[in-house]
């Protein structure tokens, strides 16, 4: 793993919570994890605590309102409303690179490496399924058989019956599986290649029922969806190029409905 390495901002004064989560949200259909990543990141006032370092990253730079940043950043709430120090309860793994297939598994094992150093038991991860239309903003899961009982009592979400997913955010899970980590995605409809921000809102919602220590308002972001459309919309292009170069994907379902019959 020489040419992928993580590369750590600070030290956690106070440590990391028992029941702590790490959130991995990067550019994948409809950009939903990137903009549900970047919500959560400005509402709950986190720190870049580390990022990841690849020479295989693609030659891209990464600005956010003019700043230079690094382009696969881990971030995390370090300070509590006041701006004291706390233990950390949520970290939150975000990218804007479409990145390529040479990358996700030295990604992904670094990555857990970084999520088991840190004591993190629960990883989840948030994906985009492309559809034809958008019926409803529902959210399904797929998880691991030991945390399945959690979710079932979370009754704005439901269990996807079948299929796969693919690139980074599945490479994660498989290694939260070999690591007897407890991991599961949630899993949000998107019109394909479009910016999903009211998808993103509802997978908020969703961690927003999981976890008891998760509480973001998704009113602002739902406002923004029109500006965030125009923001996102060349960065959408660039992974739908990204992922074409990689696989020809399956055409996207007819509607989330037809996963059901």
């Amino acid at each position: 793993m020489d040419g992928t390495k993580i590369k750590k901002c600070c030290t956690l004064s106070h440590g990391v919570s028992a029941d702590a989560v790490a959130i991995v949200g990067v550019a994948n259909a409809g950009l939903v994890g990137t903009i549900a990543a970047s919500h959560i990141i400005e509402k709950m006032k986190m720190e870049e605590v580390a990022h990841v370092h690849s020479a295989s990253f693609p030659p891209m730079s990464v600005f956010i309102d003019g700043v230079l940043k690094n382009p696969f950043r881990i971030y995390a709430d370090v300070k509590d409303a006041s701006g004291s120090m706390k233990q950390a309860t949520t970290f939150v793994v975000t990218s804007e690179l479409p990145l390529n297939k040479e990358t996700y598994h030295e990604i992904a094992h670094v990555l857990t490496d970084y999520i088991q150093e840190m004591g993190i038991k629960k990883i989840v991860t948030l994906v985009g399924f492309p559809v034809e239309d958008v019926e409803k903003f529902e959210v399904f899961y797929a998880a691991e058989p030991e945390i399945m009982d959690v979710l079932k009592k979370v009754q704005s979400i439901k269990p996807l019956p079948k299929g796969m997913i693919f690139g980074l955010e599945a490479l994660v899970l498989n290694e939260a599986l070999e690591r007897e980590l407890d991991g599961f995605t949630l899993i949000a409809p998107v019109k394909e290649y479009i910016p999903a921000t009211r998808s993103a809102a509802a997978l908020i919602e969703a961690l927003n029922g999981i976890f008891p220590f998760i509480e973001i308002e998704v009113k602002e972001l739902l406002e923004r969806d029109d500006m965030l459309q125009a923001k996102l919309k060349e960065l959408a292009e660039q992974v739908r190029r990204s992922q074409m170069e990689e696989y020809t994907p399956p055409p996207p379902s007819k509607s989330m409905n037809s996963l059901f019959t």
